[in-house]
């Protein structure tokens, strides 16, 4: 993933949304400093390279005959990533106020899509996606310190963390870039452990051969040959596999979360027409040598038929080689990694639900902004006792009541509470109900869904409005290839995983059936 920033939909303000025309001036907001190609590249590696990377592989692994198969999937699932972000930074600029997924598709398809997708963000992509990290904080804890609680222990700490997170984000939703920079230089220091460990074993290896270091698989096994496994992959049919395949590539693609970033910085970037294009390619193939990279070390460094046993694979890789001091570090730096994640998440939905509610499509409940004053419930809780036993310090205790919670209009100064708790009602039921590979498919099969509608209609804008000012155009058969591979990985995820698949179709139903009864119902600040 990752998930550490606003990926998905950004708040746009009604007022903006009415400035969405083609041709529409690329100028960053005053104030915002340019950014060259080489900002556009630190910021897509930080996005990208995250928890995903540490976890997903044993979904992946479980799903395929052989390791190369496994660093096949993850060089489709970078691929496709590859050649949506180049086709979003057309979006981004030939749409420059646009700025999101939810706006390409308002005025490529008209509101009900837009309103779907804002809905499947809401419901889907962003909950499911802080559930799944919820429970990799716990998984990751978990194996960093030997334990093994059962399921229903594991679900509620995962609740517990993912409520402590919420709590933490009721107090402001305004980011910090010193803590997101501090994320991506732990994450980074951990992929680079990883792969310094397998070069070491292999260096240990070639200098001698009887060492006993990492495991004997990555040199006595054939990379290419069909594993023995709960799968008979001999004897399974071709489209059984492409299934199997799908979900692996689904897998990796909850490691690729956040390509589709790229064009957010658009409206900063001086010359995006030139420093954008570089920015996302050499961004782009740094984080897929990266994971392909990180994937062989999981290979050396660990039994192959274990990597498929558990999704805290980074942990038991460091296990392998450094021990328990080892083990521990990674795991923390994989719990930070997550909880760094699962604060970008929140941030997203402290922001999407209210810029929906603005537009008229949730209830204005869930614009509004709180402030939690706690000097007031400190003087409170630290009164001599007796203090409000007259008439004057009782109208005191209410004033300090009235102080201590109420609403603002100031979205910098205060908190989106009932969006907050929008979010954290809905990860907690996916939490409870789902485990980690489910959610991860369901994210893909969500995000994706989305992202083949915008890249395709990126090709049918090619042919309405042949004469749209486009600063940057990416060949159209890189659109084309994208949205060929994008639908039929869909299609096939529907058939292979139908609990999934009929989720996503209920959630959309629901979302038609929703915005029906309500049109014209909220207002919104429009």
């Amino acid at each position: 993933m990752d998930n550490d920033v606003s990926n998905g939909i950004q708040s746009i303000t009604p007022n903006e949304t009415t400035q969405l025309r083609p041709g529409a001036t690329d100028e960053p907001v005053a104030g915002h400093r340019r950014l060259s190609a080489r900002d556009g590249f630190i910021l897509l590696i930080s996005i990208q390279i995250g928890s995903g990377i540490f976890t997903s592989p044993s979904q992946v692994d479980s799903n395929v005959a052989s390791p190369m198969a496994a660093l096949l999937a993850w060089l489709v699932a970078g691929a496709l990533a590859w050649s949506g972000a180049t086709a979003f930074a057309e979006l981004g600029t030939t749409l420059p106020r646009a700025g999101a997924l939810q706006e390409y598709i308002r005025y490529i398809y008209g509101d009900i899509a837009a309103f779907l997708a804002m809905w499947i963000w809401i419901l889907a992509a962003k909950t499911a996606a802080m559930a799944t990290l919820s429970i990799l904080f716990v998984g990751s804890i978990c194996s960093g310190l030997s334990l093994t609680p059962s399921i229903v222990t594991q679900k509620l700490l995962a609740c517990l963390v993912l409520l402590i997170v919420a709590m933490l984000n009721c107090s402001t939703t305004k980011p910090s870039d010193r803590i997101g920079e501090a994320y991506a230089i732990l994450k980074l220091s951990t992929v680079a452990l990883i792969g310094l460990s397998s070069f070491y074993v292999v260096l240990a290896h070639l200098i001698d051969s009887s060492t006993s270091f990492g495991t004997s698989d990555w040199f006595t096994k054939n990379w290419f040959q069909a594993r023995h496994a709960k799968v008979d992959w001999p004897s399974t049919s071709w489209w059984l596999t492409l299934g199997h395949f799908s979900a692996a590539v689904h897998g990796a693609f909850w490691a690729f979360s956040g390509w589709d970033n790229a064009n957010f910085i658009t409206g900063e970037m001086a010359h995006p027409e030139r420093n954008l294009p570089i920015a996302i390619h050499s961004s782009m193939g740094t984080v897929i040598a990266c994971f392909l990279l990180t994937n062989i070390s999981y290979y050396i460094l660990l039994p192959w038929d274990g990597i498929s046993q558990s999704d805290a694979t980074a942990v038991i890789a460091a296990r392998a080689l450094l021990g328990t001091p080892g083990k521990l570090l990674v795991a923390v730096l994989v719990a930070i990694s997550c909880a760094g994640a699962l604060n970008g998440n929140f941030f997203v939905i402290g922001r999407l639900a209210p810029a929906a509610a603005d537009l008229g499509y949730l209830p204005n409940f869930f614009s509004r902004y709180w402030t939690i004053n706690l000097p007031s419930l400190s003087r409170f809780w630290k009164c001599p006792s007796g203090r409000y036993e007259t008439d004057e310090n009782r109208a005191l205790l209410k004033q300090d009541k009235n102080n201590f919670f109420h609403e603002t209009s100031d979205a910098e100064q205060g908190a989106p509470l009932n969006a907050i708790l929008l979010g954290t009602i809905i990860a907690a039921t996916y939490i409870l109900f789902c485990n980690f590979r489910i959610l991860v498919t369901l994210i893909g099969i969500a995000e994706y869904s989305f992202f083949f509608l915008a890249v395709l209609g990126l090709v049918v804008l090619r042919f309405r409005e042949p004469d749209l000012y486009r600063p940057y155009k990416s060949h159209v058969v890189i659109s084309v290839v994208f949205c060929i591979v994008s639908f039929l990985v869909v299609v096939r995820a529907f058939i292979f995983v139908p609990f999934q698949g009929l989720t996503l179709s209920l959630l959309l139903m629901s979302g038609v059936g929703f915005r029906t009864c309500t049109k014209g119902m909220f207002h919104g600040k429009g």
